[in-house]
């Protein structure tokens, strides 16, 4: 047993001893409860939390950058923790890529969400299959579209408004973390895979549904030279274009010699009905059936 705490701004850091809180996040979702099921340990070598209702676990400096100012988890922590100053700026700065900091998976019971992916032909499979979050915190109502690297850590993400709200951004990134050094699903290709490259990770879903090629985004048009390098790392036989159709000939040519240029067989999917992910999937099959060479671009 720890001592019973109400708010975990009671925490010492620097105690070395265990606690029993009342969990913020029941408290959000307006459980009501009068029991402590979030275990905290402040023990060196430990520092972890989890709670035995909701199943949320992890660090404890997460824990209290989530729910404290970071004016008061500076101070919590400065005596604690013998950093230079600059260091103390990193462990108040969210642990931006921790998926159950800032999301959760989604359930049956998160109908608004399910209806939002059901729409857009996304099933329960496929958001397991991607990974799919719902968002919390400042990326509540929004669908998390998460990236992995080949250990399988979250890179980076990007969160949609589901709702459609009016005055919301539709796409909201991390404040950290470099766009131009990600490539989405590119984990799942495997040495000599057939990849659809897509301009958005929507686009990468729908055109992931008419073949056996791994669908991947570079999260833009324009992909950077590091994206260039890791999708040629993978060494795939065949690099497949299906960007948008407002995108120009002359733009589709740049990608496709800057790919060729990395040693890169490319292809090029030209779609008419709208962006991929709003084309019919035979509309999608055609386009991936009849792609061109890159050569017949020029």
């Amino acid at each position: 047993m720890g001592y019973k705490l109400e708010d975990i701004s009671q925490i010492d850091p620097a105690s070395g001893y265990d606690y029993d809180c009342m969990c913020p996040w029941c408290q959000e979702e307006g459980r009501k409860f009068s029991d402590y099921k979030l275990s905290v340990s402040t023990t060196p070598g430990k520092r972890i939390f989890h709670c035995y209702r909701c199943n949320r676990s992890g660090t404890l400096n997460t824990l209290l950058r989530m729910f404290l100012p970071a004016s008061e988890v500076f101070e919590m922590l400065k005596e604690d923790l013998t950093k230079e100053p600059e260091e103390y700026k990193q462990i108040v700065e969210p642990d931006l890529f921790n998926l159950d900091a800032i999301s959760r998976p989604i359930t049956k019971f998160h109908t608004e969400a399910i209806k939002y992916l059901s729409d857009r032909g996304i099933s329960e499979s496929v958001i397991g299959k991607y990974g799919l979050r719902l968002g919390e915190k400042f990326y509540s109502d929004r669908i998390v579209l998460p990236i992995f690297n080949d250990f399988g850590d979250c890179v980076y993400f990007t969160a949609r408004d589901y709702l459609c709200r009016e005055g919301q951004q539709k796409y909201l990134n991390p404040f950290g973390g470099n766009k131009g050094n990600v490539v989405w699903n590119l984990n799942n290709a495997r040495e000599q895979d057939r990849l659809i490259l897509t301009e958005g990770i929507f686009d990468g879903i729908a055109v992931g549904n008419i073949s056996e090629a791994t669908p991947i985004a570079g999260l833009g048009k324009s992909l950077s030279d590091t994206q260039i390098d890791l999708i040629a790392n993978k060494k795939p036989c065949e690099v497949i274009l299906c960007y948008d159709p407002d995108v120009s000939t002359k733009e589709l040519n740049t990608q496709v010699k800057r790919l060729e240029a990395a040693g890169l067989y490319v292809s090029v999917m030209r779609i008419t009905e709208g962006d991929p992910n709003e084309c019919s999937l035979e509309h999608l099959s055609n386009a991936f059936k009849n792609r061109k060479t890159s050569f017949s671009l020029r």
